[in-house]
This record gives C-alpha cells, sequence and structure tokens, in this order.
C-alpha cells in the first residue's frame, strides 16, 4: 500500500509540473527545425511535434516560473547564445504532445530567482547537454508557467 500511495503522489505531481506549462514556447538548437518553420501565428500539430522530438538525442525544457512577460532584455546570456542556434517560435498556449512521451532524455528545469539566474541556469544547461550529446543534437523548449 505505501508503494501505491508514493507512485500515486508521484504521478500527481508529475501530472502538475507537465500540466503547467504554457506558451507561446521558445524552440532552440538544432538546424532540423529549420523544417518546422510555420507562417506567423501558426501551430504545430502533433504529428510535427512528435517528430521534432523524435529526431533529438535529448531535450531541456525551461519552465520560466513567473507571471512577467519573458524578455530579451532579461536574458542577454540566452540572446547571445541563440545567435548561432536555429530557433522556432509557436504561437499556442499549450504543447499536443510533452516530450516526455517521445523522448527518454528529457529534462525539465523550473526557473526561479532573479533574471540573471535564470539566465544563466537555461545557457550552462544548455551548453552541458550539448557538450554530452554533441551540438546540433539538443533541443532547448522555453516556456512559461504563469502563476
Amino acid at each position: 500500500m505505501h508503494r501505491a500511495t508514493r507512485l500515486l503522489t508521484f504521478m500527481s505531481l508529475w501530472y502538475f509540473c507537465q500540466a503547467n506549462l504554457e506558451g507561446p514556447f521558445l524552440f532552440f538548437g538544432p538546424k532540423s527545425l529549420e523544417k518546422y518553420r510555420r507562417p506567423a501565428l501558426k501551430s504545430l500539430d502533433q504529428d510535427d511535434l512528435m517528430k521534432i522530438y523524435g529526431e533529438q538525442a535529448a531535450i531541456v525544457i525551461f519552465n520560466n516560473q513567473d507571471s512577467m512577460p519573458l524578455s530579451s532584455g532579461n536574458f542577454p546570456r540566452l540572446r547571445k547564445m541563440l545567435e548561432g542556434q536555429t530557433t522556432l517560435v509557436l504561437p499556442q498556449d499549450f504543447l499536443d504532445v510533452h516530450p516526455d512521451y517521445i523522448s527518454n532524455e528529457t529534462q525539465v528545469l523550473t526557473l526561479q530567482g532573479p533574471w540573471s539566474e535564470r539566465d544563466a541556469q537555461m545557457t550552462e544547461t544548455f551548453a552541458r547537454l550539448q557538450d554530452i550529446y554533441g551540438p546540433g543534437r539538443v533541443l532547448g523548449v522555453l516556456g512559461n508557467y504563469d502563476i
């Protein structure tokens, strides 16, 4: 019974953490994202999301936990890092398919603290994963958690 309670608690926490990631989303990293570019304000469907996730060696989701909208002025290191990356902006409010369903190599990092710390968390984590899996083999996803 104790094991079942722990499993239920874990599943509830997992669902809570996954369900609250909201858009718009910034996908960045691999050049393969270029083939998924869409006209402004057009969302990606479930099949395309599954293809994007399946093409990656690793995925890191940055969950910005703040009610203030994201601004490039708050993330100078990320902005500089993105100059060498392919980016894709998705206007949708939610992702139809979460990367955890497709890739076992998915990490979720909740960003908290001052903007400078969040900026460092994102750039250092993404760089570390690229060192492990190789350049162009890691997908970064930046979303927001509206509190």
